[in-house]
């Protein structure tokens, strides 16, 4: 149950900065920081039950992040943009919610995000509307240009347009985005696509679709139908993380296997959910770095034989070594010491996985000064972990001290694993 690491860190330090590069350029509305992990907006309904996942995603884009946005910290991005005048006009639009998800092509070079935004009532996603995709509002005038054009047809509901934005790489990539957004109900929904290089292009016909499946997917949340690969009781067994720059939400079993999906009979396979923050003293780099998550499979049997073959779960990209755990909490585990790539090459990560049940817990701490410390810290989660998750004990928060971060090996060094 993995993400490869050197995208998570793409995603974190992208988040601890503030949002830069290809995470910047689009035409459809974005934030700062994560929210502090709500599972469900103002009357249960799960958000990241909402965007579009790897199942209807077109061939060559993966995982790259997901997460709930900090409205507070989305109302002062706005703000400081000169979009709206303060904080508190922001506020009058009556946002309670705001999620969003990302998958991208290996070379980043392309990337696609579907967003749900939840307004308290149907007649208050029109003001919301009205700022958020103003462009003129949003885009800086040199940035590049943007034409907006009525939305689809038989797709959602009004308000609801299309944008094509082309970027002219004076504040970012050179590039080109399409986002078609729609009202779904008192939800401000919409799917965009961005290309970067000189003359990139968008597959429209491939966008409306993946639109149509957005608008299908919300509508079967909301009339509470069961949705393939969604458990909503996971998120409440994942411990929240006490960190603004994290990742959470639902995965697939390609989002969290990737590599190793092979290893995983997908017939077994029920849902999985998985949270993963910096605790970042600085912008340097992203350690210290913990990942949890939780996969439900058919049975206890299933989740047994895939810890016997535990070693066939790890990151294809990593320096894994086992080590010498066989149990935590009274429940079967693997451990295994590993090298993060935030450091100067030495092991400094820890990762346990264990099978409680029919559940596959994951606990990793990356990127701390010593491997002695990773491995201390990463078991005393995993307890607590397996008490959140079978009987709802000790569910955090989370968090790792800042200054157990690694000594980065130099300056904004590229991870390696």
């Amino acid at each position: 149950m993995t993400k490869r690491v050197c995208a998570l860190v793409l995603t974190l330090m992208l988040m601890v900065s503030g949002g830069s590069g290809v995470l910047a350029q689009d035409a459809s509305p974005r934030a700062g920081a994560s929210a502090a992990s709500p599972e469900a907006g103002t009357d249960g309904v799960d958000l990241a039950a909402m965007t579009l996942d790897s199942s209807v995603m077109p061939e060559g884009y993966t995982y790259a992040s997901e997460r709930y946005i900090n409205l507070d910290e989305m109302a002062e991005q706005y703000v400081g943009m000169g979009a709206v005048d303060s904080v508190e006009a922001f506020q009058t639009l009556n946002i309670v919610g705001h999620y969003e998800s990302y998958y991208a092509t290996e070379d980043s070079s392309d990337d696609i995000r579907s967003y749900v935004i939840e307004y308290e009532t149907p007649a208050t996603v029109q003001a919301g509307f009205d700022l958020l995709e103003d462009e003129g509002r949003t885009i800086p005038q040199e940035a590049g240009t943007w034409e907006d054009e009525p939305g689809l047809e038989g797709v959602g509901q009004e308000p609801s347009e299309v944008t094509t934005a082309t970027f002219s790489g004076d504040n970012g990539p050179a590039g080109t985005n399409v986002d078609i957004t729609f009202r779904v109900g008192r939800f401000h929904v919409g799917v965009a696509a961005s290309a970067y290089g000189e003359g990139a292009t968008i597959d429209r016909d491939q966008l409306e679709e993946l639109a149509a499946a957005l608008e299908e997917r919300v509508t079967a949340v909301l009339a509470g139908e069961q949705i393939a690969g969604i458990d909503e009781t996971l998120p409440s067994l994942v411990p929240p993380l006490d960190s603004p720059f994290h990742n959470e939400g639902y995965q697939t079993t390609d989002d969290a296997f990737q590599e190793q999906v092979d290893a995983v009979d997908v017939d077994t396979f029920v849902s999985a959910y998985t949270r993963n923050a910096s605790f970042a003293p600085e912008q340097l780099s992203p350690a210290p770095v913990l990942l949890l998550g939780v996969a439900r499979f058919t049975d206890s049997q299933v989740t047994r034989d895939l810890l016997e073959r535990a070693d066939d779960l790890l990151p294809a990209q990593g320096e894994y070594e086992r080590a010498e755990v066989d149990e935590v909490a009274g429940h079967p585990a693997a451990g295994y010491t590993a090298v993060s790539g935030f450091g100067g090459g030495e092991p400094d990560s820890f990762r346990v996985v264990v099978a409680a049940d029919d559940l596959l817990l994951l606990v990793e701490v990356l990127g701390v000064v010593s491997v002695e410390e990773a491995e201390q810290r990463a078991l005393g989660f995993a307890e607590d972990a397996v008490a959140c998750a079978t009987d709802g004990e000790s569910c955090g928060p989370f968090a790792l001290p800042a200054d157990l971060a690694v000594p980065a090996a130099t300056p904004q060094a590229t991870p390696q694993a």
